[in-house]
């Protein structure tokens, strides 16, 4: 889980970076870049996420990370959506797929593949050095379905990446399946069948659930 939070934290901030000095650098009172990042985290992904941004700033002393819990998803959307009227709005955010549409609507998301691909050479403050990009190993550590996520906006152009996900799943009363010699559906042709086949059979159930009606 390190592995994965860290890589993807400081992937994305570097991107939050590049993504903010093209479109105007913002600059703090001590002359660093500043990156704004909203999320949903509660208390205990907060101190987790401080802990990178302390390890993050240390290696990049030129850059500073303002991060802002929001409330919920639908909060730092809304949030977002009115900030965007003005110009004001963070530069990276927690987001559903349908959010990166509606932002995206504004010209307001950068996607992200030269970045992913670029091959330029970064000296970090303890003198160590990093390709900016991801090789393949690196890319290959994220989950594929998650990581293809990214590219589901109709370009084939990817726009986000994850960093902390939660996984959907279709859940069924399997009792109530093999009862009825029912077959769990696997496109949305079978799923309609199905669910007029549970109908006829009992009018009153629930022939589904589901987690997030923004997926």
């Amino acid at each position: 889980m390190k592995k994965f939070l860290s890589l993807a934290l400081v992937l994305v901030m570097i991107l939050g970076v590049l993504a903010l000095t093209a479109c105007g650098e913002d600059k703090p009172d001590d002359g660093r870049i500043e990156v704004v990042f909203y999320h949903t985290m509660g208390a205990n992904l907060r101190a987790v996420l401080d802990e990178y941004v302390k390890e993050f700033e240390a290696l990049y002393p030129h850059i500073k990370i303002t991060h802002s819990q929001k409330g919920g998803y639908d909060d730092v959307r809304d949030k977002i959506k009115t900030q965007l009227t003005v110009g004001n709005q963070p530069n990276l955010a927690y987001c559903y797929p349908d959010h990166v549409a509606m932002y995206n609507l504004a010209g307001a998301v950068v996607t992200l593949d030269e970045y992913i691909n670029s091959t330029k050479e970064i000296t970090r403050a303890d003198g160590t050095t990093e390709i900016l990009g991801l090789t393949a190993e690196q890319i290959a550590d994220f989950i594929p379905a998650y990581y293809e996520e990214g590219k589901q906006f109709g370009d084939g152009l990817m726009y986000t990446l994850p960093m902390s996900k939660s996984t959907e799943v279709l859940y069924y009363n399997k009792t109530f399946f093999d009862e009825h010699n029912l077959t769990p559906p696997t496109t949305w042709d079978e799923m309609e069948e199905l669910c007029e086949q549970i109908l006829a059979i009992d009018p009153g159930c629930i022939p589904l659930g589901y987690d997030s009606e923004s997926n």
